[in-house]
């Protein structure tokens, strides 16, 4: 052997060779001090579109053994240390990619063997910004120039060349960052990953078939685009493995364990918000569990089992903005989520929680109940009752299930479009200090009422058919709080908000309810405003899977009192005062019982038209046949 040992400088930067060679073989050691990579700028450019600045440090060694007795030639370079340090692709002051460093240690390419083996490979500080724009251009594909198509081999012609093989024992990334804009949708997505960390075993992706790698990763996600300052939390540990090259091979799949905190839902809006009629402020979702997913040829597979919460959630209408649902936090306990092709979607939930939420209740001018139609879906919204057949009682019960209780559509999810039925099953539903705000905006002048201190809960219910085929179980409903501040408000009873057709057994109890701002409804109804009384209701409704409805509305008016008749009205003019006068006992109170029957299928059906004529009625009687109601306020036997 011939041994040889050079030194020298390439620009300020010093270069050594030291090593031995024969005939037959040669070993070499190479040591790069501090090398710019400018220099080598018009090689890169070949490469790349944007401008590479950098340096790079390295020991590297080559070993090389000739062909001999029918032994083939073996070249294998090595790298105990490869180094590039302070990498940015692009402007200088506004590099699209840059890199503290990465540092490669114990590297061997082996040229005839086609084999590269890395014991470590570790990224200091990368910084990433990826954009997608309206076109659907990503940003990344053009950070690198087009290159000519290789040539592919002609049927029949000699064998392809071994693939390259490459094995990567150790992947570790360090505080990165990832800022993602997506100019695709209407509005703009904004996001910016931050605290990045990773952690990936045994990568092999040029195999054909993929092995199961360790993995752990963790971070910060903001939205970028003006949302919360304070970012969420993201961590996730579990194994990983790649899409196989091999055909008839299983796709993408992990398992793991995660953890996110305070995700800003926000930020996706743009994704979905078409399907919405609501503006959304502010939503932080959370989920703590385990997740499996794979992505086979066939479809998506999922199963998540944990806890969810959905917190600081804030919302209004489109136009005009007004407030309509927020609260505190929405915790689903318990939760569990299978999706898999072809099959039904499952979904199970131990407990649920709300707390301090807070409902617009709204009926339209055209008689619609706003929160009917949060999903824009025609089809669905057509078929529900009219809102008007919803006194406030009921409306406190609705805004409170649309508030706590998810719904699927038909199209959710690929089990949906497959004609397959989701089995949907929750545990006991808490709710916990609420709050809704009624309004009728098709009564002339409008009505709006506070319901406060709302809490009570739902009992377990499913979607799922009792034995024999009917109506899925109903669930135990009890709900207490107080209307406009005083009048105390009970609803108990029974019922399932995904129940297909609806069905209810409620009954509701309103005491000392003050009067006067009820004045709307009598203006509309009876052509005179109220100037003092109570009310106390006490109400039952039952409707059945054919949509038939049962109702008793047991009223208690107490020493009400009219005003003068309201100039212009358009309702029947009748003796109203004197009505009262007769209907009332000696303590002033009135007690009315008013049945109520029809069907909510019928387009014409309206429940306030119909108390309001029962009441009519009885208003008649009292004047046709006064002395019988005086005799039975009297305790006497009158006809």
């Amino acid at each position: 052997p011939v041994p040889f040992d050079l030194g020298a400088r390439l620009g300020s930067t010093s270069l050594s060779v030291q090593g031995s060679a024969t005939l037959a073989s040669a070993q070499a050691r190479l040591q790069v001090g501090r090398l710019p990579l400018a220099p080598f700028a018009p090689y890169l450019a070949q490469a790349l579109a944007e401008p590479l600045h950098g340096a790079l440090d390295a020991a590297l060694s080559l070993d090389w053994r000739a062909a001999i007795d029918g032994e083939p030639m073996a070249l294998p370079l090595g790298a105990s240390r490869l180094t590039l340090a302070d990498l940015s692709l692009g402007q200088a002051k506004r590099p699209q990619a840059a890199l503290q460093q990465l540092a490669v240690q114990g590297a061997t390419v082996d040229l005839t063997q086609r084999t590269v083996n890395v014991e470590s490979l570790r990224l200091q500080r990368p910084r990433v910004q990826v954009a997608r724009d309206a076109q659907g251009g990503w940003s990344p594909l053009r950070w690198l120039k087009p290159s000519a198509a290789s040539a592919q081999p002609e049927p029949g012609g000699p064998s392809a060349t071994p693939p390259w093989t490459l094995a990567l024992q150790s992947l570790q990334l360090a505080d990165g960052s990832l800022g993602f804009v997506d100019e695709l949708p209407a509005e703009p997505v904004r996001l910016e990953l931050s605290a990045l960390q990773l952690k990936l075993q045994n990568l092999r992706p040029l195999d054909a078939r993929q092995p199961l790698m360790p993995l752990t990763v963790s971070g910060r996600v903001a939205d970028a685009g003006g949302g919360p300052a304070e970012p969420g939390r993201l961590s996730y540990s579990g194994s990983l493995r790649l899409p196989s090259v091999a055909a008839g091979h299983e796709g993408l799949r992990t398992q793991g364990r995660l953890q996110a905190e305070h995700l800003p839902l926000r930020a996706l809006v743009p994704y979905f918000g078409d399907r919405l009629n609501l503006e959304l402020l502010r939503a932080d979702a959370s989920y703590r569990g385990t997740v499996q997913a794979a992505l086979p040829e066939e479809g998506l597979s999922l199963a998540l089992a944990g806890d969810v919460a959905l917190e600081d959630f804030r919302a209004n209408t489109l136009a005009p903005g007004e407030e309509l649902l927020n609260w505190k936090s929405l915790n689903l306990r318990g939760l569990q989520l299978a999706l898999a092709p072809q099959r039904p979607l499952q979904l199970v939930v131990g407990e649920t929680v709300l707390s301090d939420y807070f409902a617009r209740v709204i009926i339209s001018e055209q008689g619609r109940f706003n929160l009917q139609g949060l999903l824009r879906d025609e089809g669905v919204a057509a078929t529900q009752p009219d809102a008007t057949a919803t006194t406030a009682a009921t409306a406190a019960a609705s805004a409170v299930a649309a508030a706590s209780v998810p719904t699927a559509p038909a199209s959710a999810s690929p089990a949906a479009d497959a004609g397959l039925r989701p089995d949907i099953r929750f545990g006991p539903v808490s709710l916990v200090n609420g709050r809704v705000f009624f309004s009728d905006r098709f009564i002339q002048p409008n009505y709006s009422a506070n319901l406060s201190e709302l809490s009570g809960g739902l009992s377990a219910f499913s979607n799922a058919s009792t034995p024999t085929g009917g109506t899925p179980q109903l669930a135990d409903l009890a709900l207490r709080g107080r209307a406009e501040g005083t009048a105390a408000l009970e609803i108990v009873g029974k019922l399932n908000p995904l129940a297909q057709p609806l069905a209810l057994d409620i009954q509701g109890h309103v005491s000392d309810l003050e009067l006067p701002p009820l004045s709307p409804y009598s203006a509309k109804y009876a052509g005179y405003g109220i100037e003092r009384g109570k009310l106390s209701v006490d109400v039952k409704y039952l409707i059945a899977p054919d949509g038939q409805l049962t109702a008793s509305n047991q009223i208690i008016l107490n020493q009400l009192a009219f005003g003068d008749r309201v100039p212009g009205s358009d309702a029947p003019n009748l003796p109203v005062k004197l009505a009262v006068a007769l209907l009332a006992d000696r303590n002033g109170v009135i007690d009315i019982n008013l049945p109520v029957s029809g069907s909510i299928n019928d387009p014409q059906f309206r429940l306030a038209p119909i108390i309001f004529k029962l009441i009519f009625n009885l208003i008649g009687k009292a004047l046709t046949a006064p002395f019988s109601l005086l005799a039975s306020a009297l305790g006497g036997d009158g006809d």
